[in-house]
């Protein structure tokens, strides 16, 4: 099953995303700040799978060591789950004809990230765009 998660604070930029997602036979689920503690895998199963359980505080105290924001409200932000190629390029095709302004902070869910925080998603995603990459 394709699957978008999505933090697209724009109604119109969120309903273009929604019209394609209807197109292309893709679901669609929003992410909360509340996630931004939780693995990839955790939001993907609703919760059902994680690799392990750590307090809030262990969280918190882990995050100020290695010197890592914690989202108040999350930046814009797709994440692709179940895209192949031909998918995938069918939905970076459709949006682009939108004429929408760019989403910048794009992932595809792989087994490499699922055990990444969506934190440390946001925070690779941006070093990549700085990067250049």
């Amino acid at each position: 099953m394709k699957t978008l998660f999505i933090n697209i604070p724009d109604t119109g930029k969120r309903a273009g995303v929604e019209n394609i997602c209807r197109r292309i036979g893709a679901d669609i689920r929003c992410l909360k700040a509340e996630d931004a503690d939780n693995t990839l895998l955790s939001i993907v199963s609703g919760g059902k799978y994680d690799l392990g359980i750590q307090t809030p505080e262990k969280k918190e105290k882990s995050i100020l060591e290695h010197g890592k924001v914690k989202y108040a409200e999350l930046p814009e932000l797709i994440i692709f789950q179940g895209f192949d190629d031909d998918s995938l390029q069918e939905y970076l095709k459709a949006y682009r004809e939108t004429g929408l302004e760019k989403i910048p902070l794009k992932a595809v869910l792989t087994p490499y990230n699922m055990s990444w925080t969506l934190n440390e998603l946001i925070e690779q995603l941006k070093e990549e765009s700085r990067s250049g990459r």
